[in-house]
């Protein structure tokens, strides 16, 4: 048996995972829930997995990133439930 050989549904060096193909004519377009703009930017919210986190086998902090969208018009988050002050 070649013990060399990528396991099947691993992509090897070099290569890339597939993606299913959409349409993407059938996107919708989504708006912000607090201002309705349609424009956002890519951000990212960081956290730390410290060093005695007990599923942490590194020995070190590890620095997580997260994906995040912001709306361009008001600032709120894209997906975050919007609060309202009465």
């Amino acid at each position: 048996m070649n013990n060399n050989r990528p396991m099947r549904g691993v992509p090897g060096i070099g290569q890339q995972l597939r993606q299913p193909t959409v349409d993407v004519s059938e996107a919708i377009n989504k708006s912000c829930a607090h201002c309705d703009s349609e424009f956002f930017d890519v951000v990212f919210r960081l956290a730390v997995v410290p060093t005695i986190a007990p599923k942490n086998m590194t020995g070190k902090d590890v620095l997580v990133k997260f994906e995040a969208y912001l709306c361009r018009g008001c600032g709120c988050e894209y997906g975050k439930e919007v609060i309202t002050k009465q």
